[in-house]
């Protein structure tokens, strides 16, 4: 959080860009096995709802990228339906990046990977969107 107090100490209040890049910075954290990474781009997406008209697509899209990289589907799906409450749409790349949730935690053993991947389907389609090539490669793995 230290990058964003120093950019508003300098005048400069951050935007969705910003706090898409921090996102994907815990993202990485996240896959490195930090696993306060997620903790961090919790603070970060309530500090980003703060601001109006700053979370859309991307912002939330990279908090449910880093709750991915550390294979935690129920957080994963929990901030997709975030979205959904608060009228962002969830599009094939938000489905996706869900489904990676679904294969990283399955790959741990945490889950039925195949069948809790079924169940992603069923809400995707639900939403109006058809799974693609990488969504059922993201199954696959």
């Amino acid at each position: 959080m230290g990058v964003l107090e120093m950019m508003r100490e300098d005048g400069v209040d951050p935007d969705g860009d910003t706090y898409t890049h921090l996102m994907d910075m815990c993202a990485k954290a996240c896959e490195a096995g930090y696993i306060e990474g997620a903790s961090v781009a919790m603070s970060l997406l309530e500090d980003a709802k703060l601001a109006e008209g700053v979370v859309g697509v991307a912002t939330f899209n990279g908090m449910i990228n880093t709750f991915a990289k550390g294979g935690r589907y129920k957080e994963a799906l929990e901030v997709a339906n975030e979205m959904k409450e608060m009228g962002v749409e969830r599009g094939i790349i938000t489905w996706n990046t869900v489904m990676d949730a679904v294969a990283n935690e399955a790959a741990s053993g945490r889950l039925s990977g195949a069948q809790t991947g079924m169940e992603v389907i069923e809400m995707m389609e639900k939403d109006g969107i058809s799974p693609d090539v990488t969504t059922w490669n993201t199954l696959l793995r």
